[in-house]
C-alpha cells in the first residue's frame, strides 16, 4: 500500500505534471486565485484554458484534471466536445497514462452513468498539496480588499494559520476556529469575561503570507 510519504518517483512526477497542467486554467481576475469553482465551457476550451504547446496526451490529462475540480470522473463524450476526438482516440491516449484510470461512474442517484476516467488517488492528493502551496502569496504582495483570507501569522497571541480580512488597510484576524485551548492561552480576552476575543488586529509585519479563501 502506497502512502503519501512513500510515493514512487513516477507518482511524484505525475503529480507535478498534473499540477502544472492545472495552472493553465484561466481566471480573468487573477490566474492564481479562485478557479476551484470556475465553470468550464468545453465547446470553447481554448478560451478557457491555455492549450498552447500541449500534446494530445497533455490535453487529455488537463481535461480530466479540470473535471475533477467539480465532478468525479469524466466520460469520453467530453473530449469529443472539446477536441472532436472519438472514443477510440481517447482510449488510445488514456491507456498510456500511468496516473489516469478507467472506472464505472455513477450519477447522484447511484445509477451507473457509464465508463469514465479518474485520477489515481495518491497522485491527486499530492497534486492538491502542490496546488494548495502554490496559492500562497508573500505578504509583500498586497492582498485584495474585502476578501476573506487565510493568513499565516506569528504573534504572541498565536502562531499559525487563521482567517482574516483586510479592511481600510488594517488586518482583522479572527480567532482560530479549530485551535486547541492551550494554543489560545495568550489570545486576548473579552473585556468582561474569560472568552477569547472573536478578532484581533495584527500588524502586517507579523503576517508571513496569505491566500484567498473567498
Amino acid at each position: 500500500m502506497t502512502s503519501m510519504s512513500q510515493l514512487t518517483k513516477e507518482q511524484e512526477e505525475c503529480a507535478n505534471r498534473l499540477f502544472n497542467l492545472r495552472r493553465r486554467v484561466y481566471d480573468r481576475s487573477n490566474i492564481k486565485d479562485n478557479y476551484y469553482y470556475k465553470e468550464i465551457d468545453f465547446c470553447n476550451l481554448s478560451e478557457e484554458v491555455d492549450l498552447d504547446g500541449l500534446s494530445d496526451s497533455d490535453k487529455f490529462v488537463l481535461v480530466v484534471v479540470i473535471y475533477d475540480m467539480k465532478e468525479y470522473g469524466v466520460c469520453s463524450h467530453v473530449f469529443k466536445s472539446a477536441f472532436g476526438w472519438d472514443k477510440n482516440k481517447v482510449y488510445a491516449i488514456a491507456k498510456n497514462e500511468a496516473s489516469i484510470f478507467s472506472e464505472t461512474l455513477r450519477d447522484d442517484d447511484g445509477l451507473i452513468a457509464g465508463k469514465g476516467y479518474v485520477i489515481d488517488q495518491y497522485v491527486k492528493t499530492r497534486m492538491n498539496e502542490l496546488y494548495s502551496e502554490f496559492l500562497w502569496h508573500d505578504i509583500l504582495e498586497d492582498p485584495p480588499k474585502n476578501k476573506y483570507l487565510l493568513l499565516d501569522i506569528d504573534v504572541s497571541a498565536y502562531k499559525g494559520r487563521t482567517k482574516g480580512i483586510l479592511l481600510n488597510g488594517v488586518f482583522h484576524v479572527y480567532r482560530p476556529e479549530y485551535a486547541k485551548h492551550y494554543e489560545l492561552t495568550n489570545w486576548p480576552r473579552e473585556e468582561h469575561g474569560w472568552s477569547p476575543k472573536t478578532e484581533i488586529i495584527v500588524e502586517r509585519d507579523n503576517i508571513k503570507r496569505w491566500k484567498i479563501l473567498y
